[in-house]
């Protein structure tokens, strides 16, 4: 695993009006969330299709590019038919599963708070699962 911080900086600056902290998963901040904040968006961000698809473009010996983003799911009210209850729930998962994963999650996890806001990006594209996260949520009224 190799941390490309160049790259964390460039997801993070796409906001250039925040300030971004290093943090961790933890129960008390999934808590946080869960009681006080909704979620108005989840992304996942997906690198280098020459290893998700084989099709005749496909090349075995090609690096792996963690810098071509190629897919982004995006989880939201309303996307997929599903529900603010829903978002918040598949958020929550992911948010737990970052925090039970093996591998050393220093330098992987930022977060940023504005006004009624929290915003967390995990870096994950150069580990096994290939990709990034993104959460945004906002304060309940």
């Amino acid at each position: 695993m190799n941390i490309r911080y160049d790259l964390i900086d460039k997801e993070l600056n796409t906001f250039n009006d925040l300030e971004w902290h290093k943090c961790s998963i933890t129960n008390r901040l999934i808590s946080k969330l869960w009681h006080h904040y909704y979620l108005v968006e989840m992304c996942e961000k997906f690198y280098d299709s020459n290893h998700y698809e084989k099709d005749e473009d496909y090349d075995e010996d090609k690096p792996f590019d963690i810098e071509f983003n190629n897919w982004i799911d995006p989880i939201s009210k309303g996307i997929w038919g599903f529900s603010q209850s829903k978002c918040d729930k598949i958020a929550r998962r992911e948010l737990k599963g970052i925090q039970r994963k093996s591998i050393l999650k220093k330098d992987r996890i930022y977060i940023a708070e504005k006004d009624d806001m929290i915003l967390i990006y995990y870096y994950g594209r150069d580990v096994w699962e290939w990709h990034d996260l993104w959460f945004i949520y906002k304060r309940k009224e």
